[in-house]
């Protein structure tokens, strides 16, 4: 899982999460929402005041963001390009930290 900062100077403020990926003979033990909470208090460190992120419409990891209280700001379609060569939507979420 990465952090990424804003470099643009009205983006200070904001942050966004990149690659939260859980193997899969680990998911559903807790460890993103772990992750993310680390994440999210290095952020609250880093004086950030919103994070966002993305991941493709339909992925399972859209049901730990709306429990995270990730809010869904909208969708876009054929944005991510999958190994297989398919277009794939991609679902954006955001979360006010104060």
């Amino acid at each position: 899982m990465q952090l990424s900062l804003c470099s643009k100077a009205n983006g200070t403020h904001r942050g966004e999460i990149e690659e939260l990926m859980v193997h899969s003979q680990h998911q559903g033990q807790g460890f993103a929402k772990q992750l993310m909470n680390t994440l999210e208090q290095s952020a609250l460190q880093q004086q950030l005041t919103l994070l966002v992120l993305d991941t493709r419409l339909g992925d399972v990891a859209s049901r730990l963001y709306h429990k995270l209280n990730y809010i869904e700001a909208g969708q876009i379609p054929q944005f991510a390009l999958s190994s297989s060569g398919e277009l794939n939507a991609t679902v954006y979420f955001y979360k006010p930290l104060l």
